[in-house]
């Protein structure tokens, strides 16, 4: 839930435990009665009506949620409770009234939402601007942003050269290569495959670069 409303259901819950506003982000998990779940309430708030980057996620390892607004991020530790499931729909947004209206402080839409089946790095967030983070694709310490497309860049230092030639070797391999980090940037005529035509035009590009 983007805002819990009135939603006070379910048992135990973590995080914040009273002195409730309604606007906190709170993950339920079960069927919403106080018998059939349980439930992670943040501290983070929206108070305002202006557009917000909302982040949840549900660390099943370390048995941590982290809920962001913006660049704002909470982590709520939680025992291992049982994963409860049910046929019922994964709900998005807010606490709704039995005949299904958004009866608490949301209004609005949702205007891209993405979810992961890992927990994703604040630093990975798609929030960048937002969250003063710049994504780093291939760790190689330089900002996404910043980096020079050259073509054959297989590890992403700049230039094309007996590194990169090693990571094309092994993307031409075998058949099946998984499109793992290289492999897709060394199919260079964008044909599905890392071919004989691929190092061709690899050839061509060897030695260039910073």
């Amino acid at each position: 839930m983007v805002q819990r409303g009135n939603f006070s259901a379910g048992s135990p819950n973590y995080g914040k435990s009273s002195e409730f506003s309604g606007r906190e982000l709170k993950l339920v998990f079960g069927l919403g009665s106080s018998t059939s779940s349980w439930s992670i309430t943040s501290h983070l708030e929206i108070n305002d009506y202006d557009w917000h980057f909302v982040s949840v996620a549900y660390d099943t390892v370390n048995n941590i949620a982290r809920f962001g607004v913006d660049d704002t991020f909470e982590t709520v530790s939680f025992n291992d409770n049982p994963r409860v499931t049910n046929s019922g729909p994964l709900r998005v947004g807010s606490h709704q009234n039995g005949a299904g209206v958004d009866n608490f402080f949301l209004r609005g839409t949702i205007d891209e939402m993405r979810i992961s089946r890992g927990v994703v790095p604040v630093e990975e967030l798609l929030n960048v601007e937002a969250s003063s983070y710049s994504q780093d694709a291939n760790a190689n310490g330089i900002p996404d942003e910043c980096e020079v497309d050259v073509p054959g860049d297989l590890d992403g230092d700049g230039d094309v050269d007996n590194d990169d030639f090693a990571i094309f070797a092994d993307c031409m391999s075998g058949p099946d290569i998984p499109y793992s980090l290289g492999c897709d940037a060394a199919d260079l005529n964008v044909d599905g495959d890392v071919d004989v035509a691929d190092f061709a035009e690899f050839q061509l590009h060897f030695g260039t670069g910073q």
